[in-house]
C-alpha cells in the first residue's frame, strides 16, 4: 500500500471514531440517549434518543473525490427514517463535487437532500499529529453542537429563543410555570390552566400567548388548544437539570439568569420550592457549551 493511501486510511478512521466519540460523550448531558447501531454498509451508525428514536447513518470520505458521487447515492437511499451524515476534507474539488452531486439530485430526491447533514473538516490535517487530532475534533465538535443537536434534534433551540422567553413578560417565573404545567397537565382551556396557576384567566392567556410568540407552544387548527413544540420540551429538560445541578448540569460557560419564586413542580416539596433556577442564555450554543466543561456555579 502506498504512503498517500495509508495516510488517508488513518484520516479516514480517525475522523469516523472522532464524530461517533463526540456523539457519545455529548449524550451525557442527559439532554439525549445514544445507542449503539449496527451499521450495515455505512462507515457509522447509532441511534439518538429524544423523544423519538433517530437513526444516524453516515459515510466518511476514504481518499479522492471521485468517490463522492457513490458515498452521497448511497446516502440518499438509506431508509427514510434514518439521518444521514457526510464527512469529507474541505479542499476546493470536494466541495465543489459533494455541492454538484447534492445539487442534481435535489430535482428528484429533494426532501432526502434537505435531510443531509455536511460536516466538513481541513483537507491538509496530518491525522499522526496529536494537536491536529485536537483541532479536528474539536472542529466536529462545534459542527455537531451547531447543527446536529441544536437543529436536528432539538428543534432548533437558540439563545434567540430564550431571550424570547425571557423578556416576552414581566413575571418569567411564572410564564416557565404555565410552560410545565402545559406539559405535565396538557391544556384544556384557559380557565382550567388558570385555576391549577393558581392565577387569573386573563394572565394565563398573556402567558400562553407569550409562549407562543417564543415558539414554545403551537396552536392546533385555530382551537384554543395548545401544545409544545420539540424546543420548548428541550428547554424544560434543562430547566430540570439545572434545577438539579447535578453531573453535567453543574458546569455552564454561558452567562446566568436568576428566576426565582416559581410555583411549579420543578423544585422539591420541602419547603426550599423558592430556591433560585438557574438559566443560560448567552450564545447559540450556551446549552451545549457546558458539555465540555465551564464555569462551575455554586449556591
Amino acid at each position: 500500500m502506498k504512503a498517500a493511501d495509508m495516510a488517508q486510511s488513518e484520516e479516514h478512521r480517525f475522523v469516523t471514531s472522532a464524530f461517533i466519540d463526540t456523539v457519545y460523550e455529548l449524550s451525557n448531558s442527559e439532554l439525549y440517549g445514544y445507542l449503539e447501531a449496527d451499521r450495515g454498509g455505512f462507515d457509522f451508525a447509532c441511534v439518538l434518543e429524544r423523544d423519538r428514536s433517530r437513526p444516524l447513518v453516515g459515510q466518511t470520505l476514504r481518499s479522492h473525490s471521485e468517490g463522492i458521487g457513490k458515498d452521497i447515492n448511497f446516502l440518499l437511499f438509506a431508509e427514510e427514517s434514518e439521518s444521514p451524515v457526510y464527512l469529507f476534507s474541505d479542499n476546493a474539488r470536494n466541495v465543489t463535487r459533494v455541492r454538484d452531486t447534492l445539487h442534481r439530485a435535489s430535482s428528484s430526491l429533494p426532501k432526502r437532500v434537505e435531510l443531509v447533514r455536511l460536516y466538513s473538516y481541513p483537507g491538509e490535517s496530518d491525522a499522526d499529529d496529536e494537536s491536529q487530532r485536537r483541532m479536528m475534533r474539536e472542529l466536529l465538535r462545534e459542527k455537531i453542537i451547531d447543527d446536529l443537536l441544536m437543529n436536528v434534534l432539538f428543534g432548533r433551540l437558540t439563545s434567540a429563543d430564550i431571550a424570547m422567553f425571557l423578556s416576552v413578560a414581566t413575571m418569567p417565573g411564572l410564564l416557565l410555570a404555565c410552560l410545565e404545567e402545559m406539559a405535565v397537565g396538557g391544556m384544556l382551556n384557559f380557565a382550567d390552566l388558570a385555576d391549577r396557576l393558581d392565577s387569573k384567566s386573563s394572565t394565563t392567556r398573556a402567558r400562553v400567548h407569550s409562549l407562543w410568540a417564543a415558539g414554545m407552544v403551537q396552536q392546533l387548527n385555530g382551537a384554543v388548544f395548545y401544545r409544545l413544540t420539540q424546543r420548548a420540551r428541550v428547554f424544560l429538560k434543562v430547566c430540570h437539570l439545572a434545577a438539579s445541578r447535578t453531573g453535567w448540569a453543574a458546569y455552564w460557560s454561558a452567562r446566568v439568569i436568576t428566576l426565582s419564586g416559581l410555583p411549579s413542580p420543578l423544585f422539591p416539596r420541602d419547603g426550599s420550592s423558592r430556591a433560585p433556577l438557574l438559566l443560560c442564555a448567552a450564545s447559540s450554543r450556551s446549552i451545549a457549551a457546558g458539555w465540555t466543561g465551564g464555569t462551575r456555579l455554586t449556591g
